[in-house]
């Protein structure tokens, strides 16, 4: 479907808010309907952003929304190709939305978008994107619209911080939404929910307090365990930052 889940769209706008004079040019990946290019004239009109200040650049690649959703008369440049082709057309960028978008992309084409956006432009990141088991076939004679992989809520968090991406993520029903750290000082890690929004997410090790991904962990990041009293969460660090861990299965 060309729309996109209402999940975590207030909370894109007050991210968007608190992040306003480091974004000068947005890309929104899979436009659709223009759905988050429409909610930024709410900061607009509230004069958060004054009008023509953020560039808006639209990825769209099955070319008949273009013209039904008139996305030319909300875009300042609307591109028409597979998303993994854009960076060739976009020469500097702030911030990517994705929303909803990235479960459409095979895992392994999902993960080299975001390996090649992170080398190009180190940008923010908004991320927005079902965390169950959520199968879809192409509609609308759109083969795009079929989804190519289920992402687990905890799987974003491990697979991002692979590719040198700190995420900080909420679940709103089904949707799982996510942003980088990009703004933060010091990112030394990130943390597993532990009780995550789906039953599948993380297992209990039977007699220790420590949560294993159903997915093999990659070898260069290390499982900690970290007390926290409000969440009981368990961080995954860098082999890089320096932290000694408690418990270690990069092995």
């Amino acid at each position: 479907m060309s729309g996109s889940s209402e999940a975590g769209k207030n909370a894109f706008l007050h991210w968007l808010q608190g992040i306003s004079s480091q974004v000068h040019t947005i890309v929104d990946c899979g436009a659709g309907q223009g759905t988050y290019r429409k909610l930024f004239n709410e900061l607009v009109d509230k004069k958060i952003f004054q009008p023509g200040a953020v560039r808006w650049i639209a990825v769209e690649g099955y070319a008949p929304y273009i013209e039904r959703y008139k996305l030319k008369e909300l875009y300042d440049e609307v591109i028409c190709c597979p998303l993994e082709e854009c960076f060739e057309k976009i020469s500097q960028a702030d911030l990517f939305v994705m929303g909803d978008v990235l479960e459409h992309l095979s895992l392994e084409k999902a993960l080299l978008f975001i390996k090649n956006m992170k080398e190009k432009y180190d940008p923010l990141i908004y991320l927005s994107l079902p965390i169950v088991y959520y199968p879809q076939e192409k509609e609308d004679n759109n083969a795009l619209e079929s989804h190519q992989h289920h992402w687990h809520f905890n799987e974003v968090y491990i697979r991002f911080l692979q590719l040198g991406l700190s995420m900080n993520g909420m679940a709103h029903g089904i949707i799982g939404v996510f942003r980088n750290w990009l703004t933060f000082a010091n990112p030394a890690g990130i943390f597993l929910a532990k009780n995550p929004p789906i039953p599948y997410g993380v297992k209990v090790c039977a007699g220790c307090q420590q949560y294993t991904p159903q997915f093999k962990v990659p070898k260069d990041l290390i499982l900690k365990w970290q007390q926290v009293p409000e969440t009981g969460d368990v961080g995954i660090f860098p082999l890089s930052s320096g932290i000694t861990p408690d418990i270690d299965l990069s092995k």
